[in-house]
């Protein structure tokens, strides 16, 4: 999510990921990474979704993601809620799926309210941090 110049999905492709959805609202980057996914032959194994995370995320049935990364913009996302919205949203395998979100390095990583997604980690890469997540086995009945 927030796929941007779409490098870090582009990286797993080349790194034999089965399929990659880049959701980007920018329309312009939208056309750009669709155009460098054609010009890599890798558009085979990709979905690039024109919208806000978001909307994206609440509008979709998803299911089945072992990896979901997302880059969004430090100073304009409530971290608390996308971190949130994604634990609820179903997207991530049972048991073994990660959450990547990365942010700035001068804040501390959101923790999730959903049992569902645990707090793993935060490494700090001058002003930018990835905090890792692990999707935990739903126990509730």
């Amino acid at each position: 999510m927030y796929a941007g110049t779409g490098s870090v999905g582009i990286e797993l492709l080349r790194r034999n990921a089965a399929h990659v959805d880049f959701v980007e609202l920018d329309r312009r980057r939208v056309s750009q990474l669709m155009v460098e996914l054609d010009r890599l032959r890798l558009s085979q194994r990709a979905t690039v979704h024109g919208s806000d995370a978001f909307k994206w995320l609440r509008r979709n049935q998803l299911a089945g993601y072992d990896l979901v990364f997302a880059g969004p913009p430090y100073e304009h996302t409530d971290l608390n809620e996308l971190v949130n919205t994604v634990a609820n949203s179903g997207m991530l395998n049972e048991p073994h799926a990660t959450f990547i979100l990365e942010h700035s390095s001068r804040i501390d990583p959101p923790k999730p309210t959903s049992t569902s997604l645990q707090y793993s980690r935060t490494r700090a890469y001058g002003d930018s941090a990835l905090s890792i997540y692990h999707r935990t086995l739903h126990s509730e009945h």
